[in-house]
């Protein structure tokens, strides 16, 4: 479709942005991942029960048939569900109907009804009820995305980290402000630091995370395969259960990479953080608490992301950080002189949007009715939305983290500017000495004045005339500048 023709961002403007994430909760991933789930299940129903001479010949067929959902047999799967209305269903049906045309082609057969594969034929999705597929795809699905989503953005956090070091913006002093007023020294490398960091933690807390699958009947009691098959004990299907997937960790499953952040990390999650929630605690769905507790560690990251474009922004509007521009881009289509900071404008309404669709997801899956209603299955759907607004975060973080630069010499103006943070020390090492209304001293003096105050007047006309005061303490105060003024970031290496 040209883009001119989308109706979503995701698949016009922006698609460019968001596609490394969105690629996951496509209609295509989605079919694809039910469509291994249903096979590796009958695989494994074969396995166990299938007493036939030609089991092995079987299995080879099912074999084929995991290569056979090409985009044509796809466009297929969508027809029958137009005629079933149950997309699941329509999985079954195809897989059904695969395994009559292979049982055509078997050749060592003189009579093609007598193939193993038609005797099983109605083994397909049987004892499973569509959550049952749905709920570990979706799984998948989830997973992958937030592996990828910290992958990338766990990169572009060490480029940025790397970059202020070896830059040594964390040795460029600034005027800090709290409340927006003039405040103190801090550095710039530390205050940008601050944020990278608390983002890096939730990227922790997501590499680390466990999400949780149903898989066991209609109602999560396994009722009908205990019917079916009464011979197999408990700890038999749990061994099932678990063969079904771990032997198809390939199921849409990525890595992480090598990542290496400043806080601990557990590299390549792989489905050894997901696991199947025991029978007995789900109902036709799983509870979706696992489920909830990443949504709200996105949210927060997103929270954080904004909050730290909200920041980049500020300091860009107080001209502490410029903007390399680019000589082919617009500013303004009115004022050729501006370098509009589009990049953090744009993560301010993409994060806020990506917040409502994943608090609308949390808030609707943890409300089900009886056992089970479809407005959890229609909920997940829109994970598609969520990541794409987060991709088009992460794009536009990676973007401008990349153009924006300190203004040293306007940084080391403004700190000049304003020598009365010092007053904070001034007031501090009075009171050390016990000198009373020090505090009150220093704001009489400091606080209130029609115009600013000069760093020699408030050594010539404060700290030399405070009564009490010890010389060498005196003369400390009267050395000490607002550049040296940082505490133990004096020692940050």
């Amino acid at each position: 479709m040209a883009t001119t023709f989308a109706l979503s961002i995701f698949d016009g403007r922006y698609s460019h942005q968001c596609q490394d994430l969105c690629k996951y909760f496509t209609e295509e991933t989605y079919t694809q991942v039910r469509y291994d789930i249903e096979l590796s299940w009958l695989r494994t129903l074969i396995n166990e029960f299938y007493t036939g001479s030609d089991k092995s010949q079987v299995l080879y067929n099912i074999s084929k048939l995991q290569h056979m959902l090409t985009p044509e047999n796809f466009a297929k799967i969508k027809q029958l569900e137009c005629t079933t209305n149950h997309d699941v269903k329509a999985i079954e049906l195809f897989i059904k109907h695969q395994m009559d045309n292979l049982a055509q082609l078997d050749t060592r057969l003189d009579e093609p009804n007598k193939s193993g594969l038609l005797q099983i034929r109605e083994w397909v999705h049987m004892c499973l009820t569509s959550q049952d597929v749905c709920s570990p795809a979706q799984t998948f699905m989830l997973w992958n995305a937030t592996n990828q989503l910290v992958s990338q953005l766990g990169q572009t956090i060490n480029e940025f980290q790397k970059r202020i070091s070896d830059d040594v913006w964390d040795k460029i002093p600034m005027l800090a402000h709290t409340h927006g007023q003039p405040a103190i020294t801090t550095l710039l490398g530390k205050e940008l630091i601050f944020h990278t960091q608390r983002i890096a933690q939730t990227l922790d807390c997501l590499a680390t995370g466990h999400l949780t699958y149903k898989f066991g009947g209609a109602v999560g009691s396994w009722a009908s395969g205990c019917v079916a098959f009464p011979d197999t004990t408990h700890e038999e299907w749990l061994r099932l259960f678990n063969e079904t997937f771990r032997e198809r960790e390939e199921l849409g499953h990525i890595q992480h990479g090598n990542l290496k952040f400043q806080l601990p990390f557990i590299e390549n999650p792989g489905l050894e953080s997901i696991s199947r929630s025991p029978l007995g605690q789900t109902t036709q769905t799983d509870d979706y608490s696992s489920y909830y507790r990443i949504i709200s560690e996105l949210v927060l990251l997103l929270r954080q992301i904004r909050s730290f474009a909200d920041y980049i922004r500020a300091l860009i509007h107080d001209e502490y950080l410029v903007q390399v521009p680019v000589a082919s881009e617009t500013g303004s289509s009115t004022m050729p002189q501006k370098v509009n900071p589009i990049h953090f404008e744009n993560i301010k309404a993409n994060a806020e949007l990506g917040i409502a669709v994943l608090r609308s997801i949390g808030d609707t899956i943890m409300m089900g009715e009886y056992q089970r209603d479809m407005s959890d299955s229609t909920a997940l759907r829109s994970f598609s939305t969520a990541f794409g607004y987060i991709g088009i975060v992460l794009a536009n973080l990676r973007s401008g983290l990349g153009r924006i630069a300190p203004n040293k010499e306007h940084i080391s103006r403004e700190l000049d500017r304003h020598p009365e943070v010092l007053m904070e020390a001034v007031q501090t090492v009075c009171r050390k000495w016990n000198i009373p209304s020090a505090y009150e001293m220093a704001k009489d003096f400091s606080r209130g004045k029609s115009g600013a105050i000069s760093l020699s007047a408030i050594r010539d006309e404060f700290i030399s005339r405070i009564p009490g005061l010890p010389d060498s303490e005196r003369n400390r105060l009267l050395a000490l500048t607002p550049t040296a003024y940082l505490g133990l970031l004096n020692h940050v290496n």
